[in-house]
């Protein structure tokens, strides 16, 4: 029994130091700006960071998305901005506010890979609280194609989901890639802007890491 509980003790120390130097090294590298090409050409074109506290999104103008990826939104007439949020589909299918996530849901989305899906939400007005990032047009092309690849696409056409849960003007797809402790929905934020040539960090799992640089 002593034996037992020797391995016990040694285990639950194990993971608590992974949790521990999980969470060091995040905010290290949050804090760490990554090495991203220097913009010369005229920063004559805007999009937002959306947060909630926890969760980031990316939305951009509706003229500034490119057409033919416009086209496949189904975006509503009255729509002026999309805001566009990867994340893990159980959270957004089955958590529609922090009471409701599970001690089996987190055990899941921080020690496994789970799937993915795309949310577009479809806003009417800008709101006080997006942090403005200023981009030039190759930039803004970047990100715009770095959003397009993260849908699953089916003969040309995105994947819609059916979600169990009631949303106002938002749909949610099929996303590429696994949600997990390691790529977050903040983690795709990251790489987004690392793609686009905006300043940001090495890698950050939560929201500050990306809002940091941006102050």
């Amino acid at each position: 029994m002593k034996t037992f509980f020797k391995y016990l003790l040694r285990c639950t120390l194990v993971v608590l130091s992974l949790i521990a130097l999980y969470f060091v090294v995040a905010f290290i590298l949050s804090y760490i700006p990554a090495d991203v090409e220097e913009v010369l050409d005229e920063k004559n074109q805007t999009f937002y960071i959306q947060s909630n506290g926890t969760h980031l999104d990316i939305v951009l103008p509706a003229e500034a998305i490119d057409t033919s990826f416009l086209n496949k939104l189904q975006v509503p007439k009255s729509t002026k901005y999309l805001a566009f949020g990867w994340g893990n589909k159980e959270f957004y299918f089955n958590v529609p506010e922090w009471k409701d996530l599970s001690v089996g849901l987190a055990f899941r989305a921080a020690f496994m890979q789970l799937e993915a899906a795309q949310r577009v939400a479809y806003i009417t007005r800008s709101r006080e609280n997006w942090t403005e990032v200023k981009v030039s047009s190759s930039q803004m092309k970047k990100l715009n194609d770095f959003i397009f690849s993260s849908f699953v696409l089916k003969e040309k056409q995105l994947v819609k989901c059916d979600c169990p849960l009631e949303y106002q003007n938002v749909n949610f797809y099929d996303a590429k890639g696994n949600y997990s402790c390691i790529n977050t929905c903040n983690v795709w934020v990251n790489d987004a802007m690392k793609a686009s040539g905006v300043e940001t960090s090495v890698w950050s799992p939560f929201h500050f890491g990306v809002l940091h640089h941006l102050e």
